[in-house]
């Protein structure tokens, strides 16, 4: 799973196994979670608002989280969060609506971009 800085003293874990992303103070102490097992969850359903299997969490400087989600191609692999939890969209791979992510492992954010690593399509997506 991955994490990054989420902010005044805290980290935000993409919790895999869980299916959730939690923030935690830097002392462990958990603050927030987003997601959770739920019923779309546990059928596999490629829905918005359902974290499959979260692999990495980066926050840009505006507070919006970008989660990498999935082992398999998932038109939802890429969503993202606001700091509060809220749903707030989805990047579409190769800038196709309903094109798939193919399992994507790895997010950077810079001022400007979201770059992907899409592990069964071997690129990195901008």
């Amino acid at each position: 799973s991955g994490l990054c800085f989420g902010g005044e003293g805290t980290l935000w874990v993409a919790d895999a196994q869980a299916s959730m992303l939690r923030r935690v103070s830097l002392f462990g102490q958990e603050l927030a979670r987003i997601g959770g097992p739920s019923h779309a969850q546990r059928r596999g359903l490629d829905r918005k608002r359902s974290l499959q299997h979260p692999n990495a969490i980066a926050q840009r400087g505006d507070g919006l989280l970008v989660v990498a989600c999935g082992d398999r191609p998932l038109v939802h692999g890429v969503q993202l969060y606001d700091e509060r939890g809220r749903y707030a969209g989805r990047l579409s791979s190769f800038g196709e609506e309903e094109e798939s992510f193919g399992a994507p492992r790895g997010v950077a954010v810079d001022e400007e971009r979201i770059y992907v690593a899409d592990t069964r399509n071997g690129c990195v997506q901008v």
